[in-house]
């Protein structure tokens, strides 16, 4: 405890006074720079004295922070050390968020030994209090990860991880893999997330933040085979089916992007796992929407009809019936049925026109006006009649459809944007 003799905390004090500034009545920094003077005088009772009178004053509980701090100072200035830490205790006991804020703010200002005593002195008396439970845990991590490096964190949280707080575990395994990547040791940060995966299933929120830091990592690499075996992992690990539906959804984007036939046959393998078990509203719709873009990326129309009509996809009404005729729409194109499939996309159209709508790509975030459905299925009917042998229906959708781009660019008027670029690429695409 020799080195607490040796008080270096003045910046770190010096920082919380200038920060509260003047306040009504005396100035806090002025006074506190007066009992300073004093005990260093030799005057330390005289000094603490008049600083506990401001700290327990209602007037100035503005300053109760600062006034903690001064207070500790000065007792570890004049080597009062057992007394600093039973003053700690009190004000840990009496209140714990503002002794959790001047212990937070002494690990942030890297004064690991003084810290280190008064968070021991909590732990052992206050350690099992509802109150300090967790933020006991947190600060302890938080003081080895700044002194020791995530190393260090990792050997103390490998030790403690059973027996602290979930919640303060989760924050633990969340905070030290990140702090292991940013070392450059992304081996080292996998592995200790995917070590909080084995933790018994009651940990519920730690073995979710493992998985969230494990699947984080795997994403931003760009391996869509990757991210979908270690969803198939997690749907092995007993995690709830919220928590993997909404891993699905964050990862969304990037595996409809980049992935092929096999991926999206084994994504849409895990959301049917996932879809078998019980379910909230709000989950089972966000399933079933997904499960229904991957059956078209997929091209297997029967099965986005059978999520529809089942209930799967949770639509209804008018929309509900703009989704049949769509897909019946595709299921007569690729069965080489022209006509029929013409008949669809026309009832499809009709719904889109009575809609102010506007969606975004999830692959590439463009955002896509009704305007630009419509000049879309327009040309496609033109493509389908010209593939009957109506030159005159085909020639007249294709004009049609010049119409409908040429009103989304009114939308759109941007050159540089990526919905500009696109309306007028498709619009290029439209035979004469």
């Amino acid at each position: 405890m020799k080195v607490l003799l040796r008080v270096g905390v003045f910046c770190f004090v010096t920082a919380l006074l200038v920060s509260c500034g003047p306040k009504p009545g005396r100035d806090v920094a002025t006074v506190i720079a007066e009992e300073q003077q004093l005990a260093s005088g030799g005057r330390v009772d005289k000094a603490l004295s008049h600083l506990e009178r401001y700290y327990k004053s209602t007037a100035y509980n503005h300053a109760r922070l600062p006034f903690l701090a001064a207070l500790i100072q000065i007792e570890l200035g004049a080597g009062r050390v057992d007394a600093a830490k039973a003053r700690f205790l009190a004000a840990a006991s009496d209140s714990p968020a503002l002794a959790q804020q001047y212990l937070s703010a002494l690990i942030q200002a890297r004064e690991w030994p003084v810290a280190d005593a008064l968070l021991s002195k909590v732990e052992a008396e206050l350690g099992k209090s509802p109150a300090w439970q967790t933020a006991a845990a947190n600060d302890r991590v938080d003081l080895i990860l700044g002194r020791d490096g995530y190393k260090g964190a990792m050997t103390h949280l490998a030790r403690v991880m059973t027996v602290i707080p979930d919640e303060a575990a989760a924050r633990s395994v969340t905070i030290i893999s990140m702090a292991a990547k940013a070392a450059g040791d992304p081996a080292a940060a996998e592995a200790f997330s995917e070590s909080a995966l084995s933790m018994a299933p009651a940990r519920v929120k730690t073995r979710e933040a493992g998985a969230n830091a494990w699947m984080t990592m795997a994403a931003k690499r760009g391996s869509v085979d990757e991210i979908i075996t270690r969803l198939e992992h997690l749907q092995g690990a007993s995690l709830a089916p919220s928590f993997i539906i909404n891993q699905i959804s964050d990862l969304y984007a990037p595996l409809l992007g980049k992935g092929h036939a096999d991926t999206f046959k084994r994504l849409f393998a895990v959301c049917e796992k996932v879809g078998a078990g019980e379910l909230s509203g709000n989950d089972r719709a966000l399933l079933g929407g997904m499960m229904l873009d991957i059956s078209y990326y997929l091209e297997d129309f029967e099965m986005s009809l059978k999520l529809i009509e089942s209930g799967v996809v949770d639509i209804q009404g008018d929309q509900k019936l703009q989704m049949i005729a769509k897909v019946h729409a595709h299921i007569a194109m690729k069965k080489g049925r022209p006509l029929e499939a013409v008949k669809y996309l026309r009832e499809f159209m009709g719904y889109i026109a009575k809609q102010d709508r506007m969606e975004l790509d999830p692959v590439n975030n463009c955002r896509i006006s009704r305007e630009m459905i419509l000049g879309l299925n327009a040309k496609r009917i033109g493509d389908l009649l010209t593939s009957a042998g109506d030159v005159d229906g085909a020639k007249h959708a294709y004009g049609e459809a010049r119409q409908y781009y040429g009103m989304a660019l009114k939308t759109f008027p941007d050159p540089k944007s990526a919905e500009y670029q696109k309306i007028v690429k498709d619009a290029g695409a439209i035979p004469h």
